[in-house]
């Protein structure tokens, strides 16, 4: 398990991305006291890192009329816009895992019990991950 993709709110907007380290991802967001969280996770299986670049891309691709774009370059932000109300972490769950379903790509989810991943608990969340994938994973 050597790849994440995450669903965070950062500066109180929703932000779906990659990842190889949980913890220090958090770490890079939490500077000025923002307080951020992981409402999440889905993990590559091993070999399978491709799997979480595909589904990012997708998911990029499908929520790229919502995001932060002030100045409408070609590629904006990674942050969804605020105004989109409807775009919620429900609505990129739905989209990640219907893509999982369909391709079919073989990710694993983090299971509820272990959400919110906050600067408290990521660094034990994810030696958790690596040590015990069966009792911190799920099929989605």
């Amino acid at each position: 398990m050597s790849q994440f993709l995450y669903i965070a709110e950062v500066y109180s907007k929703l932000k779906p991305g990659i990842t190889h380290k949980i913890s220090s991802r958090i770490k890079s967001y939490d500077k000025g006291n923002n307080n951020p969280s992981f409402h999440s996770i889905y993990v590559a299986r091993e070999g399978y890192d491709e799997h979480v670049k595909n589904c990012e891309h997708y998911v990029k691709r499908e929520l790229f009329p919502y995001l932060e774009n002030p100045q409408g370059n070609r590629t904006p932000s990674e942050y969804v816009d605020p105004k989109h109300i409807h775009i919620n972490v429900k609505y990129i769950q739905n989209l990640i895992e219907d893509r999982i379903k369909c391709h079919p790509l073989k990710l694993l989810r983090l299971k509820k019990t272990f959400l919110p991943i906050t600067r408290y608990n990521a660094k034990t969340i994810e030696e958790g991950i690596k040590n015990f994938p069966d009792k911190y994973l799920e099929l989605v």
